[in-house]
C-alpha cells in the first residue's frame, strides 16, 4: 500500500489496488506472485530459494552471496566453544516446526556421549520450559543458554557453536547469518526455499503430506515423528567433518 503512494518513476515487487487486492507491479514479480496462489507450484514444482525468487521479483540479479548478522565485541558470549548447539523450539505460530522433546533428547544424548562434551541448548522465551525439561532429563550432557535476553544475545550464543541443529525457524536464520554449519529439519515448510550456502544438511520428514504450511495437524503419525535420531546424528557428524576439512556440504536427506 505504501509503494502505491510514493511518487516514483518505476515500482517493483507488489502493490495494492484500491479494493485491497495485492498485485505484482512488474513482470518479474509475476512468478513469485503466482507461487502465493498455487500450492502445487510453491510446494512441489519450485526448486529455487526464497532469496533468488525475491531478487527476481525486484528486478535484481541473485548472486547467492549470503546474509550476515554482525555482532559487536561487547555482545559476544564469554561461554566456552561447543561443537554442537541444539535450537529446540520455534515460534508459536507454527508449532510443528520443532521436533518432539523425546527425539531431541535422544539425539542430544547420543551426540554428547559421542563428542565427549555437552550440547548447548538454544532458543527463545517460548523454549524456556522445554530447555529446562531437557536439563532435568540430561543433566551434564547439556548446557543451557539464556532464552529471555533477546535476539542478539541468542545470536551470540549460537556463535559459540560449530554446528547448529534446528527447525526452519529464526534460530536457523541466525545460525546461517553467523556462518555456522546447520542441520535443519523440515516438516510443514519448504526446504527448497532455504539456502544453507554450502554449510549444511536439510532433513525432510518422510511423509507424503509435507510440506503443508499448516498450523495444526490431525494426522495420527505426524511429520515431526518421522525423523530418525540416527539421521540427525549422522548429519551433525557430516557437518563437523566438512567444517574441519573446509569443504562444502549441501545435502537434502529423507522425505517420501
Amino acid at each position: 500500500a505504501l509503494a502505491m503512494q510514493v511518487h516514483a518513476a518505476e515500482r517493483r515487487g507488489f502493490g495494492m489496488e484500491s479494493t485491497g487486492a495485492i498485485l505484482p507491479l512488474n513482470i518479474e514479480a509475476s512468478h513469485l506472485y503466482a507461487m502465493g496462489l498455487n500450492d502445487t507450484l510453491k510446494f512441489h514444482t519450485n526448486l529455487r530459494t526464497e532469496q533468488d525468487l525475491l531478487a527476481e521479483a525486484l528486478g535484481f540479479v541473485h548472486q547467492a552471496d549470503g546474509y550476515t548478522l554482525a555482532l559487536r565485541e561487547d555482545e559476544r558470549s564469554t561461554g566456552p566453544r561447543r561443537r554442537v548447539g541444539f535450537n529446540t523450539g520455534c515460534s508459536l505460530a507454527y508449532p510443528h516446526k520443532k521436533l518432539p522433546l523425546g527425539v531431541q533428547a535422544s539425539a542430544i544424548r547420543t551426540l554428547a556421549e559421542q563428542l565427549g562434551e555437552p550440547v548447548l541448548l538454544l532458543g527463545g522465551p517460548e523454549d524456556t520450559e522445554r530447555n529446562a525439561q531437557l536439563v532435568l532429563e540430561l543433566g551434564p550432557l547439556v548446557e543451557a543458554s539464556p532464552t529471555e535476553l533477546g535476539i542478539r544475545r541468542g545470536a551470540a550464543e549460537i556463535d559459540r557453536c560449530d554446528v547448529v541443529v534446528t527447525g526452519d525457524s529464526l534460530g536457523m536464520h541466525l545460525a546461517i547469518a553467523r556462518g555456522k554449519h546447520v542441520v535443519a529439519w523440515f516438516g510443514p515448510t519448504c526446504p527448497q526455499e532455504i539456502d544453507l550456502y554450502g554449510r549444511g544438511v536439510k532433513l525432510r520428514a518422510n511423509v507424503e503430506c509435507a510440506p503443508c504450511w499448516k498450523t495444526d495437524c490431525d494426522r495420527t503419525i505426524m511429520c515431526w515423528d518421522r525423523v530418525p535420531v540416527e539421521a540427525i546424528v549422522g548429519a551433525v557428524h557430516d557437518c563437523l567433518l566438512a567444517r574441519e576439512a573446509d569443504q562444502p556440504i549441501d545435502a537434502v536427506r529423507g522425505g517420501p
